[in-house]
C-alpha cells in the first residue's frame, strides 16, 4: 500500500463469507479494494488470497489483482505494460456488459484483471 500511497476502500475475511472455511482462513482475504492516483482518475485495485490448500502454493498464483479504471487510455497502456513479457490470457476489449475487459499474467507469473470504460 505504501508503494502506491494508497487508500484502504474495503476489507473482507473469509470468516466474513457466506462459506464454511477452515480455522486458519477465517482471516484471508476473500475481498479488499484500494485506490491511489488522482482523484478526478484514480487506479482502484481489488486483492484476494488464493483458496486452496497451501501445500498448492506456487509463487504468482497466490493472489489475482483486479485493476479498475476510469481512464480507458490509462487502462490500455497498463494492460500493454503489464502484459509485455508475460501472456495476454483475455485481449483487452469492449464485453457483452458494457465495460472494456481483458487480463493477462505478467513476466513474474502475476495475474492480473483490468476493467474500464468502453470508450474513451
Amino acid at each position: 500500500m505504501k508503494v502506491f500511497d494508497a487508500k484502504i476502500e474495503m476489507i473482507s475475511t473469509y470468516e466474513k463469507g457466506p462459506m464454511d472455511v477452515p480455522e486458519n482462513w477465517k482471516d484471508k482475504i476473500m475481498h479488499a479494494s484500494f485506490s491511489f492516483g488522482e482523484e478526478s482518475s484514480p487506479v482502484n485495485i481489488m486483492v484476494s488470497d488464493q483458496m486452496k490448500d497451501e501445500k498448492s502454493f506456487v509463487s504468482g498464483t497466490n493472489v489475482h489483482l483486479s485493476l479498475s479504471m476510469d481512464n480507458l487510455e490509462k487502462l490500455t497502456t497498463t494492460f500493454n505494460a503489464l502484459s509485455e513479457g508475460g501472456v495476454v490470457t483475455m485481449p483487452l476489449e469492449k464485453q457483452s456488459w458494457g465495460s472494456t475487459f481483458g487480463s493477462c499474467t505478467d513476466k513474474f507469473g502475476v495475474h492480473w484483471m483490468f476493467s474500464g470504460p468502453s470508450e474513451a
